[in-house]
């Protein structure tokens, strides 16, 4: 199914629904950056696991992953309000059944003590100063077999989707490279990466976030999801010439929890 397809529940009219059914999302760097860890989630062996999101802002990632696999517990969590309720009309629409929840908070007060199969940081440490204390609240709430996710911008993405877009949400560094990634995340070990939103994915990223994102909301929506098929061309990414890394990282060594 497309990506961001199940948003179509949040959908009144009976057209965007229909179109959002078709097509996904109308965001267009979702179905570039998101391709690799929904890949990932579903090569996961065929039984129920516990899942934890760091920063899950409006439930988008999670819901999806959710809707793919099964799920004893999965919990994100976000300190804006906002977006958690947002999450959880997501979840009542798409997942009703499901064991899902989404609460504000700081993620040390609410997760202590459990132990998850999947933890996600997607395109959250670029937003934080110092993920040192992030990373070890990690590294402490996996399970022995457990795996982080980790989604991050390169240096390059603010080249592309320019620099006011890149401030404008929050972004307090430029990106990371693969070696600053392992850098900053020294107690874990890369299993796996991929780039994503390569050379010929970037002028259409260019235009979308620098052009149409300044356009009346509903017409913006409409250049997403006519742009949506050309998501199938981003199939060559150069560490260099690419604006997203995705990486699979397990611990190296054995942590308890706290």
């Amino acid at each position: 199914m497309a990506i961001g397809s199940i948003l179509r529940a949040t959908k009144r009219n009976p057209v965007a629904r229909a179109i959002t059914r078709i097509f996904g999302t109308s965001d267009f760097h979702s179905h570039l950056r998101l391709a690799p860890p929904l890949q990932f989630v579903r090569s996961l062996p065929e039984k129920p696991i516990d899942i934890l999101e760091l920063g899950c802002g409006g439930g988008f990632v999670l819901t999806e992953i959710c809707s793919r696999v099964e799920v004893n517990t999965a919990l994100g969590i976000d300190l804006s309000e906002t977006h958690v309720e947002s999450a959880n009309a997501l979840r009542a629409a798409v997942l009703p059944d499901k064991a899902v929840r989404f609460e504000v908070g700081d993620a040390s007060e609410m997760a202590s003590g459990s132990l998850y199969d999947l933890i996600l940081l997607m395109d959250v440490l670029e937003h934080i100063d110092d993920v040192k204390p992030v990373l070890d609240f990690v590294r402490a709430h996996l399970k022995p077999d457990g795996v982080l996710l980790v989604s991050v911008p390169t240096p390059l993405y603010p080249r592309v989707f320019g620099r006011a877009f890149h401030e404008e949400i929050g972004h307090v560094r430029d990106g990371y490279t693969l070696q600053s990634l392992k850098e900053a995340c020294s107690d874990f070990v890369v299993e796996s990466y991929e780039y994503s939103t390569g050379p010929v994915a970037i002028p259409l990223c260019a235009f979308y976030y620098r052009v149409a994102t300044r356009l009346p909301p509903k017409l913006c929506s409409l250049i997403g999801f006519a742009m949506t098929p050309l998501s199938a061309l981003d199939i060559w990414h150069p560490p260099a010439l690419s604006c997203s890394l995705f990486a699979v990282l397990r611990p190296a060594t054995k942590s308890i929890a706290a």
